[in-house]
């Protein structure tokens, strides 16, 4: 009797040693790379004078528990790298297309890559936690410890969705350009959209100090909607942010599932598996050109445009734009290349 992911409910064992033998050294190394930040800062602590030791791991854990997280950051990114290798490794070498030649169903594939990758994830980020409650606990500040844990859900629930996100993307994206592209305008989106709302309100009125310090908040607030941070939030809000990074978590598996399985077997080594993902590629480049000509005047010193005016000319300008670069990547499709869209596009 068939499952729901096409496979036999036994051969999904198969599909994870499969899994686990193509990639294991992407997963050993993500996870040894995700602890490493925290033991090295314990042990190099730990080795201090005497005297100072304990403050040093006290200063660590408090830090950590207050969202002071280059380390969480380094572990966010590090998770979207391996959901863009765990697939791309299996790619290049041919282990994919001939994987799916047998039995293998394309959902079964993907779910091994998702339940490793996710396992992976889960035992690093426990790991570094019960190695921030066995300091908390052995410098004194055992309080921290519910703290710690807020925290700790928080930076595995990014680390689930950018890892989720990046290998969704790998099932509708062929090209590493493209996938990584995608994922970093999805982390820099909240921040952009941030300063955006930040230049209209202090450029439409005069503000009040109180009302710089409630939109200086909001900014603060949208940039957490990006794991792309260097200062995390903490108790209730982690919990807050960490349940919205689940739902993408949620919606990202999903999307790998559904991407992943529209897939034309023709299109398999095209940078974009879609013809609809190269018009939002145009719509970019036509975006980024628009506001570099509006732009252009200003910087040869020939004028400046107001904030409004410089918004309006750069969509202007974007949308003959969009026409252009959509004519010159369907003619590098056409020159044999494989860079470009195919030529039904």
């Amino acid at each position: 009797m068939r499952t729901w992911l096409g496979m036999r409910n036994e051969a999904m064992n198969a599909v994870y040693y499969r899994e686990w033998r193509m990639n294991r050294a992407l997963y050993l190394a993500t996870a040894a790379l995700m602890v490493l930040p925290s033991c090295l800062s314990v042990f190099a602590n730990a080795t201090a004078p005497h005297r100072y030791a304990r403050e040093f791991l006290t200063s660590w854990v408090l830090g950590y528990a207050h969202g002071a997280g280059l380390a969480m950051t380094f572990g966010v990114l590090l998770s979207g790298v391996l959901g863009l290798f765990v697939f791309w490794y299996d790619k290049s070498r041919g282990g994919i297309e001939a994987a799916l030649q047998g039995p293998l169903s394309r959902r079964a594939l993907m779910t091994g890559k998702l339940t490793l990758g996710l396992a992976t994830l889960v035992a690093a980020q426990v790991f570094v936690w019960l190695l921030l409650m066995a300091t908390a606990v052995g410098v004194g500040h055992a309080g921290a410890i519910g703290a710690l844990a807020q925290i700790t859900v928080l930076a595995l629930a990014s680390s689930a969705c950018l890892f989720a996100l990046t290998l969704a993307l790998s099932g509708a994206m062929g090209s590493l350009f493209f996938i990584a592209l995608t994922a970093f305008l999805w982390l820099i989106l909240p921040r952009t959209v941030a300063t955006l709302i930040t230049n209209l309100s202090y450029l439409s009125t005069r503000m009040t100090i109180a009302e710089a310090t409630a939109m200086n908040t909001t900014a603060r607030d949208l940039h957490w909607l990006s794991p792309l941070v260097t200062v995390f939030p903490t108790h209730n809000l982690a919990l807050l942010y960490a349940a919205y990074f689940t739902l993408w978590t949620v919606a990202a598996i999903w999307a790998a599932w559904v991407w992943w399985e529209r897939v034309p077997y023709e299109r398999f080594h095209a940078p974009l598996y879609f013809s609809s993902l190269w018009n939002g590629w145009y719509a970019l480049l036509a975006l980024v050109t628009g506001f570099f000509l509006a732009n252009l005047p200003r910087s040869l010193g020939a004028g400046r445009w107001t904030f409004w005016g410089l918004y309006g000319h750069a969509l202007i300008l974007a949308l003959p734009a969009w026409f252009v670069w959509r004519w010159f990547w369907i003619r590098l499709g056409q020159s044999g290349l494989g860079l470009g869209p195919a030529t039904d596009s």
